[in-house]
């Protein structure tokens, strides 16, 4: 049974390639392999600030959600993240954002890990980052519309309405210019 992060991230890798494939034929410099790695490795440190925010709230619930998502034990996962901490000088509080773009730095993917470092980030422009950022927003387990999507951002972080508007004008800049609806999109990798 493969995971729901894998499928999370085998979603948007296939969407992010689908659309650097298009905005290549239009003229873009885009690297496919860049955008794939990205993808697949954009949530690298997630399980870390998801176990490490449940374990500083005493969140046995939120533990328990994310206890067979993760092959290693919740002890291992909590050692790579104190030795992350220590490792980057990285704040009890930061996000996997900013430790995955650390780990991946240190093992020599500083473009990869630049690129994930800003994926939460408000961007309206077309770059590996940007569709990145798009493919991220629309995909939990399948492709949904921005708004299903901030629905749930909006219940779980608050309000997000700039990133929203954003998003809005990144879908309509990256859609229109690789000539694709989000219907289509949507079609091609519902499923």
């Amino acid at each position: 049974m493969m995971s729901t992060s894998k499928i999370h991230a085998g979603k948007i890798r296939d969407i992010s390639l689908d659309l650097v494939s298009r905005l290549k034929h239009k003229g873009y410099n885009l690297d496919e392999e860049v955008m794939e790695a990205s993808a697949l490795l954009h949530d690298i440190t997630k399980v870390h600030q998801i176990i490490s925010e449940a374990v500083e709230s005493n969140d046995v619930g939120e533990l328990n959600r994310h206890i067979n998502l993760v092959p290693n034990s919740f002890s291992d996962i909590y050692a790579q993240m104190m030795w992350m901490r220590r490792q980057f000088a990285l704040p009890d509080n930061v996000e996997h954002a900013e430790s995955g773009c650390h780990l991946l730095t240190y093992l020599g993917y500083g473009e990869i890990g630049g690129i994930i470092r800003r994926h939460n980030d408000p961007i309206v422009e077309i770059s590996e980052r940007a569709i990145l950022c798009y493919s991220d927003r629309i995909v939990s387990l399948d492709i949904v519309p921005l708004e299903e999507r901030f629905r749930y951002i909006y219940r779980k972080y608050g309000d997000k309405s700039e990133l929203y508007n954003s998003s809005k004008e990144l879908e309509r800049l990256l859609l229109s210019t690789a000539g694709i609806t989000f219907e289509e999109l949507e079609r091609m990798h519902h499923g």
